[in-house]
């Protein structure tokens, strides 16, 4: 999973990094083709991760929690970035605070370790609900 989620969030803070450089419509393409190109890794490896990581047998409640959390950063991310347009008059704060949220995903991402599961119950396997 670290790798998985290393190339989802390594997308993130590459992108984080253009936006803060753009000055003209083609440095925008630029950074939709790459915000783009990181969506859809997100999509396909993060479900993919996830199963992989935990398991199957409680996909769908891992799935539940962690895409709240998502809906509810992204919620919070225009507020901030208006928030912090209001008070420094521009955007590249906003930009790099994301900047360094994105860096620290990255990190998060690459140090996270596979949960240590119990012996599984007798008749049961990984992908088994218990």
């Amino acid at each position: 999973m670290p790798a998985a989620a290393g190339l989802g969030s390594s997308n993130r803070f590459s992108n984080s990094l253009v936006r803060i450089g753009i000055d003209s419509a083609a440095h925008g393409y630029v950074a939709a083709a790459i915000f783009g190109f990181g969506i859809g890794a997100v999509l396909t490896l993060l479900p993919i991760a996830w199963a992989d990581y935990f398991g199957r047998a409680h996909f769908g409640a891992i799935r539940g929690i962690a895409l709240s959390a998502q809906v509810l950063a992204q919620a919070a991310g225009p507020l901030l970035s208006g928030a912090l347009r209001d008070w420094s008059g521009g955007y590249q704060l906003a930009l790099e605070c994301f900047f360094a949220l994105a860096l620290a995903s990255v990190v998060v991402a690459l140090l996270a370790r596979q949960p240590r599961l119990g012996p599984p119950m007798a008749g049961t396997t990984r992908d088994t609900p218990r």
